[in-house]
């Protein structure tokens, strides 16, 4: 198994594998024109205090998520010192999943969806 740098925020888990690609060859990314991660900055951009998720009560604007999804992925490259290939993240339906999943393909990552309801087998071998 890889070793893991850990983000805790409260109550929910974001793992980061350790394993950075530091490489920034263009001949290996794929276009971005048709990508969730272009699409929701797209919007950013056009419709900023617009809402963009709604968790309960709570609307966020596409400006908070985005705010909040860059700093989170700025962390996610420093805890893997480079681009991480694969980040976990442990949590559902919350506002640590959403913009858990936005920060990992803002960092240039590949998320992995990590259910807290999953059986405890499942999810060591989705880890692993």
């Amino acid at each position: 198994m890889s070793e893991f740098s850990i983000q805790i925020d409260t109550r929910k888990l974001i793992l980061v594998d350790a394993q950075a690609d530091s490489s920034s060859s263009s001949s290996t990314q794929l276009p971005d024109v048709h990508s969730l991660r272009a699409g929701f900055l797209h919007h950013a951009d056009r419709l900023p205090h617009h809402a963009a998720l709604s968790l309960g009560k709570r609307i966020y604007t596409y400006a908070e998520v985005a705010d909040t999804a860059r700093r989170w992925a700025a962390c996610l490259v420093a805890a893997a010192e480079g681009r991480p290939h694969r980040v976990g993240i442990f949590a559902y339906r919350s506002e640590t999943s959403y913009l858990g999943v936005l920060a990992s393909l803002f960092a240039g990552a590949a998320f992995v969806p990590l259910n807290p309801k999953f059986p405890l087998e499942r999810t060591r071998a989705m880890i692993e």
